[in-house]
């Protein structure tokens, strides 16, 4: 049973914390359209936010390197790597969220039950 949350719980996390690029590139991809009207533009702007904060904030681990480029807004990924790289700082943070909010619920609950016992 608490691999099964383990599992819901990274889930969640991977999903929650690796959105930005799939939502970048459904934007990207619906800016192309003939008919975007100026609400969708401020919303697809208002979404890469979130996709900027995701590559530069495991970019800035790694600091000045061949595998991104430092423009106005932060780091750009230039290699596959640097993408791998992205996804799997994210997953990691995933890994590391589901632990904890898989084990310390269950183990409060436990403590509260071994309390009514005595």
């Amino acid at each position: 049973m608490i691999l099964n949350r383990k599992i819901k719980s990274f889930v969640f996390w991977g999903i929650l914390l690796n959105w930005p690029p799939v939502l970048g590139w459904v934007l990207s991809v619906s800016a192309e359209l003939p008919f975007i009207n100026g609400f969708l533009f401020v919303f697809a702007l208002i979404c890469f936010f979130p996709y900027f904060f995701w590559i530069n904030i495991p970019a800035s681990f790694i600091g000045k390197s061949s595998y991104f480029v430092y423009r106005e807004f932060g780091a750009m990924p230039q290699t596959p790597l640097a993408w791998i790289f992205l996804a799997g700082f994210w997953t990691l943070i995933a890994i590391v969220l589901a632990l904890l909010t898989s084990y310390y619920p269950g183990h409060k609950k436990q403590k509260q039950q071994e309390g009514e016992n005595i």
